[in-house]
């Protein structure tokens, strides 16, 4: 049970910092964004590590341990978010994340096989009905209509978007028995190196990161990036650590429930009685999930 917890509260804790991050997103460009968030995340989990263990870098990682967490960070951060902020361009994030609900189920698919996680009839009911929700909320808050002009590539990279968020569950809990905290720090340290590396090769760092030195973005990123990237990966990996990949990737893409009532106090939004309906939707599938 201390998985599935794990899993959900990062989900909540995503819903948050989504809202904050909202707050900032004038400001900052996406890749800007993600570059301070991920950055600031990895040194903090970083000082975690250090001063609860003392030691500056996980302690007995095995070579292919290794080698997996930093295949699941270098897919499922600097991979993923990229595929992800090129489809916000094209088709927008609504429509973004209903394709990025595809994930997991497509975790589940590939933990059967790789894992040795079998899906039971009630868990794929479950997944199914949870995805089913979190999608019927998602497309109720865009008002998703008829396709506009958006190009089909814009389709394609949230799609593959959703493929890497897969892949790097797998490659999570392929990297050992290790803690959440050791995990998150191996996965996210990778992780940012290859952002940097290749925001620095792609953009104009110093034009990038200029408006994050202002006072109220600089202090919304650090408490959005707290709560949704540091304590939010930490959560995630533990999450996935105690409790099958399947159930744990689909708990923890239940923000969009989660952002319905933060939505409408803090932003604004109206929320009508078929957002509500898929909302217990989805926690009735989330509901079976466990039990399954």
């Amino acid at each position: 049970m201390l998985g599935e917890l794990a899993a959900l509260s990062a989900s909540a804790l995503w819903a948050v910092a989504s809202v904050l991050f909202t707050r900032v997103g004038d400001h900052l460009s996406a890749p800007a964004l993600n570059l301070s968030k991920t950055t600031l995340a990895g040194v903090l989990l970083f000082a975690t590590l250090v001063v609860t263990q003392g030691t500056y870098w996980p302690p007995d990682l095995t070579p292919a341990e290794t080698g997996w967490l930093a295949a699941s960070g270098i897919i499922g951060l600097t991979i993923g978010d990229t595929l992800m902020f090129k489809a916000f361009e094209q088709i927008g994030p609504r429509r973004t994340l209903l394709f990025t609900a595809l994930a997991p189920p497509l975790t589940a698919a590939i933990a059967w096989p790789v894992l040795g996680e079998p899906v039971s009839m009630l868990m794929a009911v479950g997944i199914a009905i949870t995805v089913g929700g979190v999608a019927w909320v998602v497309s109720e808050r865009a008002g998703v209509g008829p396709t506009s002009v958006s190009s089909w590539s814009g389709y394609g990279f949230a799609a593959g978007a959703a493929v890497c968020q897969a892949l790097g569950n797998i490659a999570t809990k392929l990297g050992g028995t290790h803690t959440g905290l050791e995990l998150s720090v191996t996965r996210v340290a990778f992780g940012v190196l290859a952002l940097w590396i290749y925001i620095a090769w792609r953009y104009n760092l110093r034009q990038q990161l200029r408006p994050l030195f202002t006072p109220n973005v600089l202090r919304t990123v650090v408490v959005a990036t707290l709560l949704g990237t540091y304590l939010g990966i930490w959560l995630q990996v533990t999450g996935l650590r105690y409790a099958p990949a399947g159930i744990a990737s689909t708990l923890s893409s239940t923000s969009p429930i989660f952002i319905l009532p933060l939505s409408a106090l803090f932003l604004g939004e109206r929320i009508d009685v078929r957002a509500i309906g898929a909302a217990f939707v989805a926690v009735a599938g989330i509901a079976l999930l466990c039990l399954g």
